[in-house]
């Protein structure tokens, strides 16, 4: 549940974000692929991981790199970093 939260409290206001960084839609848009890029290729390894090296410490691991993940985006303040942070995000 906490991790939905995090991706519903920065998924509506990420565009918004992005936009006081650049004025680039199709920056905008690279930022939002590049997140359902990552999600969709994590999720195999991911999968893969639970299985073979246990569930609590992959996502004991997941969660704090969620929450740094998510934590983070204040410092970004270009929007390289940002869309970065945002693959980061994905992954996690």
């Amino acid at each position: 549940m906490l991790a939905y939260s995090s991706y519903a409290a920065v998924h509506p206001i990420f565009a918004v974000y992005l936009e006081s960084l650049t004025h680039s839609e199709s920056l905008i848009g690279a930022a939002f692929g590049a997140f359902t890029f990552a999600a969709v290729v994590a999720r195999p390894v991911a999968g893969w991981l639970l299985d073979r090296v246990g569930r609590r410490g992959v996502q004991a691991i997941a969660a704090i790199a969620l929450a740094g993940a998510t934590l983070s985006f204040a410092w970004a303040t270009v929007i390289w970093v940002a869309i970065g942070l945002r693959v980061l995000h994905g992954l996690t």
